[in-house]
């Protein structure tokens, strides 16, 4: 009704599903594209589907809230055809009625649509598509706290990708991802998979350029700001002398690790080793009870002795560890030994022949020890040697002594570059006031960094800006805060602006409404002329210009022309921003649970269809139509002056006899 289409008007359906997370809370949005038949987008978001109030984007907060809700609802969506008719089928203005429907059910439920005059249409299958933030994405996928070293698009990791040149990596798809989800592959063999994907019906992810723009612009600045201070600004004589004691204090570390380097290698070295390795064989592993269920793939083993904490009758208990594995409720499964008895035997000492293992909580085990085998006894020879080499070792080189000094320098150096930067006069502060003149302002919501609104203005004039930043620092030549040093200022300023400029290109093709298929292919061109400009500048790639130079030029030519510009997470932080202003007018509701309810409430009005048409209707019914301009009022020449009310003489007035 909203865009005058007719049911068979319709050719594809598009379902993104949108989470961000920030200012305490975590919020999920949805967005609904149409595709018509000759190529048009048509899209709808509804905001504020779901909240959750936390600190932190943790899984586990997620997955006992909304995710079985959200999981159950939109696997249903995956399996179901959508069936698009009028909700009066003889009559063609009445409103689309919108139906999921399995696949199997169409034909019994709806045999009308086999039908050549029927107006009714069915799409077979909804396109689905993860949209947020990198994080977000890499928690959806099973990936949780690894997008900073893997991809989470492909199998690079970031020593991979910085190399110019590099060959794509393998494309990871749910299904490959599963592979590397088995106990026998640990750290960087399951190749950044860390859990189960959580909406494996979802197979594609939309590229979360906003966060790229953000971030790439955030990091060319910053090395802007940051080459400036380092190699161009004057520093104070106190900061001269503590950069020049690190300096020494790191080269006489360098000189001591290659001296501990040839002790480790030699006799000694070798000694200390063998006699390290047989106390821990023998030592019995204390252990944190919180910190032993992350570990239980590395410490706990079949057959492992342990002792366990007996609640009713004190002390601790040996037992033998069946299996390492600890199943959802946190239970292990054990069999308890009393001493000179043999395994299985009841605390009773009834002789029981079950054989059933007992089920305790991990957190009942206080000890655990390798004590598959004797292992060997440390003799007190052995003890005596083993502290006699550590003695030698740390006499040879005592790094901690060296590493608290180094510490020491560097907190002092910090310091010093936080006093410099927080001087009104300083160099920082002078480029930050003409950093504002061209609107560039810090927002809080980003922690200190520039938004995305400043950071695509300041790409399409970077030329501008920058060379305002030069006429700023050569002013500061003149004023001794600056080195006299103009063509380096020139060369850092060209290399800056000019890879801005280079990713604006990219950026801006990106975001193309009706691009076509020319478009396309340059994309590939201006994505590896900016990643090398990059790396020549930079000298490395984060993620997400990694994400920029191998994925999204090829997300961008294999989707449908326009679709990638409206997959682009803004309307995600959109709904966010919105969210947190509707909390901040309920937060006078006393209770939480009254305050949800409230805004509930609202946001169920202002997504229901029928709501909003009737208040459409109203408001439609009490128009005054269009705005009628008035006549122009004469001038004061050309107003007729109205002739003064003339009073009657005083002696004409009859008087009135108060009785009467």
């Amino acid at each position: 009704r909203q865009h005058h289409l007719k049911p068979k008007d319709v050719l594809e359906l598009y379902f993104a599903v949108g989470g961000d997370h920030g200012r305490g809370a975590f919020r999920l949005t949805f967005k609904v594209i149409l595709r018509d038949k000759d190529g048009n987008f048509f899209e709808r978001v509804f905001g504020g589907s779901a909240r959750v109030m936390c600190s932190k984007d943790r899984v586990e907060c997620l997955e006992k809230s909304i995710l079985p809700m959200l999981t159950a609802d939109m696997e249903r969506i995956s399996k179901s055809k959508v069936v698009l008719r009028h909700e009066q089928d003889d009559d063609v203005t009445s409103d689309v009625v919108v139906e999921l429907v399995q696949e199997d059910d169409v034909d019994f439920q709806f045999p009308e649509f086999v039908s050549e005059h029927n107006t009714g249409h069915v799409i077979d299958f909804v396109d689905m598509f993860n949209v947020g933030d990198i994080k977000w994405l890499a928690m959806i996928l099973g990936m949780n706290g690894m997008a900073s070293i893997w991809c989470i698009y492909c199998y690079l990791r970031k020593h991979q990708w910085n190399l110019q040149d590099h060959p794509l990596g393998a494309e990871r798809t749910i299904e490959n991802m599963m592979d590397y989800l088995v106990d026998t592959l640990t750290g960087a063999d399951r190749m950044g998979v860390v859990g189960k994907a959580w909406w494996p019906f979802i197979k594609k992810c939309a590229i979360p350029l906003l966060h790229i723009i953000i971030g790439l612009f955030n990091d060319i600045d910053d090395h802007f700001l940051r080459r400036i201070e380092v190699d161009f600004a004057i520093k104070p004589e106190k900061e001269l002398e503590a950069i020049a004691k690190l300096e020494a204090v790191v080269s006489e570390i360098a000189l001591k690790k290659e001296e501990l380097q040839d002790w480790e290698g030699g006799r000694l070295g070798e000694q200390l080793k063998e006699l390290e390795k047989k106390q821990k064989t023998q030592n019995i592993y204390y252990e944190n009870p919180e910190k032993m269920k992350p570990l239980a793939k590395t410490r706990f083993r079949p057959n492992l002795q342990v002792q366990v904490a007996s609640p009713g009758y004190g002390g601790l208990w040996n037992a033998t560890l069946i299996s390492p594995a600890i199943d959802d409720e946190g239970n292990v499964a054990i069999r308890y030994k009393e001493e000179g008895g043999d395994e299985g035997d009841d605390d009773d000492g009834g002789g029981d022949d079950d054989d059933e293992p007992d089920m305790i909580n991990f957190k009942m085990i206080k000890k655990a020890g390798w004590t598959e085998e004797e292992p060997p006894v440390m003799t007190a020879e052995d003890v005596a040697n083993l502290h006699r080499l550590r003695s030698e070792k740390k006499g040879v080189a005592n790094l901690t002594v060296l590493g608290e000094k180094k510490t020491v320098l560097e907190k002092e150096i910090e310091d010093h570059r936080i006093a410099r930067k927080k001087d009104r006069n300083g160099v920082r502060m002078r480029l930050e006031r003409v950093g504002r003149k061209h609107k560039m302002d810090r927002g809080r919501a980003f922690g200190g960094k520039y938004n995305g609104v400043v950071a695509r203005k300041i790409m399409r004039h970077a030329q501008e800006v920058y060379s305002a930043f030069l006429s700023e620092l050569k002013s500061m030549i003149r004023e001794g805060l600056v080195k006299d040093d103009v063509d380096g200022l020139t060369e850092l300023k060209e290399q800056v602006a000019d890879l801005l400029e280079i990713w604006d290109k990219f950026f801006t093709l990106l975001c193309t409404k009706n691009p076509t298929e020319a478009d396309k292919d340059t994309a590939d061109e201006l994505a590896k002329a900016a990643a090398k400009k990059h790396r020549e500048v930079l000298k490395n790639l984060t993620p997400k210009a990694h994400i920029g130079e191998d994925h999204a030029a090829r997300s961008f030519r294999e989707l449908p022309s326009g679709l990638f510009r409206l997959l682009i997470e803004q309307w995600v932080e959109h709904n966010h921003q919105i969210g947190s202003r509707i909390e901040n007018q309920y937060q006078g509701v006393v209770g939480l649970q009254e305050q949800f309810n409230g805004i509930a409430s609202r946001e169920h009005m202002a997504g229901n269809s029928e709501i909003r048409n009737r208040i459409k209707d109203v408001h439609d019914h009490n128009a005054r139509g269009p705005y009628q301009k008035k006549e122009k009022r004469p001038a004061e020449d050309e107003v007729p002056q109205a002739s003064p009310t003339r009073m009657p003489p005083p002696q004409s007035r009859q008087r009135v006899d108060v009785t009467e």
